[in-house]
């Protein structure tokens, strides 16, 4: 916007600043805006204004001296001096605010040298001047020296730093107030604008302050009636406390600005009438005070949603758990009669041999409208439309417009005509009215088709319950103690009955599964079975001994022998099943399957133990005897002589240690074996085992091998208790394993702490295990391959009898290895 100078200074203030001045000393001077203006002036000269600028031809000279000045006042650094073609001097300084030129500070006229007097002698004849007045005005204006004139535009300078100071603080002054001012508009039109409603309320004294338009829409009342009421008044009495307490916390919360939590309650009109409302609630200050800003959005609509959902939830669970019809529907009419724009309603049934549809259910109705509607007739209009399977829902014009005396006179204001359909088929009719509304709300007539729509299967369900009631004398008690499992179907797999075999068989309660089918609850666990059954039953109506497996509720699976037929009930088609659980008797055969494999592996691995055994047997004993004969022979020297006694010696030890394997089994089978528990130190205990079996035949004719023991104490700090005998035989029979397997490389015995255990192990870098041998390894007469035992030896009850003793001692054993990679095998028992 573009300001005056006048706008940006106080005029009147200069003008007293320049006559103070003049005062002092002759200070011609003037303030001009840019229309040329005198807002401020003194000393104005008289030889200028009564004389130059009267006359029309010497005012064209003063015009030049004007544009001059106006001209190059953009050169002025910061003031412009000119002499004017009559012999004064003027002095021009811009006076710039804001970045703009706003006005001028004129000083003048004055002469730098005294005036010439022949010259103005000449000026007033030339012009026609008065010679004596003229002459009196020259000697008015001063003569200054050129000193004295920078003096003075030194003050010229600091007045117009004066000026601009002062303008520039106005300026700053008026687009401050001029962006509040605009901003105050905007906050107001976006307040004003807002969809939703907003109060204003005063934190001290909870009294409004201001309200939009959609305030004034929402609670009915004018804005101007809204502000200065008490916010209370706004809320029903019965809420009183609830909103006093929630005010009370946003006044708390007030102290500090925030947001405060949503909120809801209810507004009350002058009407009476209530509304819900959502209430977004934050403090902000304002000159300092602490104010509730309210949004208040209408809920009407989220809450009438939201009581359909739940009436419709309320009657979903109803339905689901009626086993009465009557009870049910007159129920289902009650629960309805909640929604708006409902506050009665009929239910009629077909009756499939007549056609009629007679009434079974009514609510809110008069005795003689019931009395007047209590059937519809076959080839009726009522009747019609129900078959039509569309809903109708008229309005009161429309009733009107029928001219129905019976609906005239019960004083019906809309109704509703809904089908309830199955498998397009009328089965029944939902009539809905109301005394009150002129028709049925949109939202409502969305809940009662969709109430309508899931009607009809129950109906069916508990209509079918009933008719099967009336045969139970013939089938119940085979049906319900059969430990096999039955079910009834209707035609599209919905269960309407099951006995508690089916229960037992699947897990599921009978809630659970009437109403629902074999696809809602997933039970086949081969889809494709159930598909066999379907195109057995359409083609034979019936299926026979159909073998398949069920997902029961939990998870687990069973197999069953099924047989399934077509049947009527009701003149309707229906499907009963019966299947046998078989899963023990899979199992079973299963079981005999397996152990009559494991027994023929038995067998086989007997007589695979039984020949090894024999192998192991006589090949020590052969040697035995064999040195032993030739022990006679008079001929051999010493050399020989103990060569020959130390095969015999190594051959009884072989002898020795399948006996004692084989005592061991026996041992382990029976239960002898009993820890000794004492204590002892491991690191010496260990060092015996390893320096005993540096000395054993198998490990001396691997010299070449490392044989190293790996320790995770000190020695004094490796005292235990535990049986170093049942130890010192499992690590002798690993280590002796782990011989018989290395050829190259190392083995290691050692102990390490594990998750505050000892955990010991014996390591190698032999030929290693296959991964799917790993527990084969500890099972009786059983190697990795059984081609090792002819290559390497053995009978295959080392690492069993390991297995055994640790078991035995409370422990656990168990090996890592990788082919080529070497193994290591690990145990844990109890120690102190």
């Amino acid at each position: 916007m573009d300001y005056k100078l006048q706008d940006l200074i106080d005029v009147s203030l200069f003008q007293t600043m320049l006559d103070s001045l003049n005062e002092i000393y002759t200070f011609p001077s003037a303030i001009l805006d840019n229309q040329g203006n005198i807002l401020a002036a003194t000393a104005w000269q008289e030889l200028c204004v009564k004389f130059h600028r009267v006359h029309p031809q010497s005012e064209k000279e003063c015009k030049i001296s004007d544009k001059y000045i106006s001209d190059h006042l953009h050169e002025a650094n910061p003031t412009l001096s000119y002499r004017c073609p009559h012999g004064m001097v003027d002095c021009a300084a811009p006076i710039i605010i804001g970045g703009r030129h706003v006005g001028t500070l004129f000083t003048g006229q004055i002469f730098l040298e005294k005036p010439d007097t022949e010259f103005f002698r000449k000026q007033a004849s030339l012009y026609g001047f008065d010679e004596s007045s003229y002459l009196k005005a020259v000697k008015k204006v001063p003569v200054w020296t050129q000193g004295q004139l920078d003096k003075y535009l030194a003050v010229i300078r600091n007045m117009i730093g004066v000026l601009v100071g002062i303008g520039s603080k106005k300026l700053q002054e008026i687009e401050t107030q001029k962006k509040i001012r605009e901003n105050e508009e905007r906050f107001k039109n976006l307040f004003n604008s807002a969809p939703d409603a907003i109060i204003l309320t005063d934190t001290e004294t909870g009294i409004v302050l201001d309200a939009n338009y959609a305030a004034s829409k929402l609670l009915g009342r004018p804005v101007a009636e809204i502000i200065g009421i008490h916010h209370l008044k706004l809320h029903p009495e019965r809420t009183e406390k609830h909103t006093k307490e929630t005010f009370h916390d946003h006044a708390e919360a007030g102290k500090e600005p925030g947001e405060i939590p949503v909120i809801e309650n209810m507004v009350i009109r002058p009407d009476g009438s209530e509304i819900p409302v959502e209430i977004v609630a934050s403090t902000i200050t304002i000159d300092g005070k602490h104010i509730i800003q309210g949004v208040f959005r209408d809920i009407t609509n989220q809450k009438k949603s939201e009581n359909n959902l739940r009436i419709q939830h309320d009657i979903s669970i109803m339905l689901g758990e009626a086993n009465n019809l009557n009870q049910a529907l007159n129920r289902l009419l009650e629960m309805v009669c909640q929604l708006e724009g409902i506050d009665c309603g009929r239910i009629y049934l077909a009756d499939q041999p007549s056609g009629n549809f007679n009434l079974v259910a009514h609510y809110g109705l008069s005795e003689q409208y019931i009395i007047q509607n209590s059937q519809f007739h076959a080839g009726l209009v009522n009747e019609s439309i129900i078959k039509s399977g569309n809903p109708v829902f008229r309005s009161y014009s429309e009733i009107l417009a029928l001219n129905n005396p019976v609906i005239i006179q019960e004083k019906l204001h809309c109704i509703s005509i809904i089908p309830i359909m199955y498998n397009g088929i009328a089965i029944a009719s939902f009539n809905l009215a109301s005394h009150q509304f002129d028709q049925i709300p949109e939202d409502t007539r969305i809940a009662i088709e969709s109430i309508a729509s899931n009607l009809g299967g129950t109906i069916l369900r508990i209509s079918t319950e009933n008719k099967l009631k009336e045969s139970e004398e013939k089938y119940e008690l085979a049906f319900r103690t059969s430990p096999d499992s039955i079910n009834i179907n209707t035609i599209d797999g919905i269960y309407v009955d099951v006995n508690e075999g089916f229960t037992a068989l699947t897990g599921y309660s009978k809630k659970e599964i009437l109403g629902f089918s074999s696809l809602d609850l997933n039970l086949w666990a081969i889809p494709e079975d159930r598909e066999k059954m379907v195109a057995g039953l359409k083609k034979n109506g019936k299926v026979e001994n159909l073998e398949s497996v069920f997902r029961t509720k939990d998870g687990s699976l069973k197999t069953g022998l099924m047989s399934a037929s077509l049947i009527s009930l009701d003149n309707t088609p229906h499907i009963i099943s019966i299947t046998r659980d078989i899963t023990e008797r899979k199992k079973m055969i299963m079981e005999l399957i397996a152990s009559k494999e494991k027994a023929e592996e038995s067998d086989r691995l007997k007589t695979s133990f039984l020949a090894n055994m024999s192998h192991e047997l006589r090949t020590p004993m052969n040697g035995i005897l064999g040195f032993a004969e030739l022990l006679d022979d008079d001929s051999l020297s010493n050399d020989e002589r103990h060569e020959f006694l130390s095969v015999i010696s190594d051959s009884s030890q072989s002898l020795v240690d399948v006996i004692t394997n084989i005592m061991d089994i026996s041992k382990i089978d029976s239960g002898q074996i009993e820890p000794k528990i004492r204590s002892f130190n491991l690191n010496r205990f260990l060092d015996e085992i390893l320096t005993g079996f540096r000395s054993e035949k198998i490990i001396r004719d691997k010299s070449h091998l490392k044989v190293e023991l790996k320790k995770a104490f000190t020695d004094e700090q490796s005292m235990i208790s535990s049986d170093p005998a049942k130890i010192r035989h499992i690590l002798s029979l690993l280590l002796n394993n782990a011989a018989k397997f290395t050829s190259e490389g190392f083995i290691h015995l050692g102990y390490k702490i594990h998750r505050q255990n000892i955990r010991f192990f014996v390591q190698d870098s032999g030929k290693g295990i296959a991964s799917d041998k790993l527990n084969t390894v500890f099972e009786r007469f059983r190697q990795e391959d059984e081609t090792l035992s002819r290559k390497y030896g053995g009978v295959g009850l080392g690492l069993s009898i390991a297995k055994g003793i640790v078991e035995l001692m409370g422990g656990k054993i168990s090996v890592k290895s990788k082919p080529g990679k070497g193994s290591t095998f690990w145990f844990e028992i109890p120690v102190n």
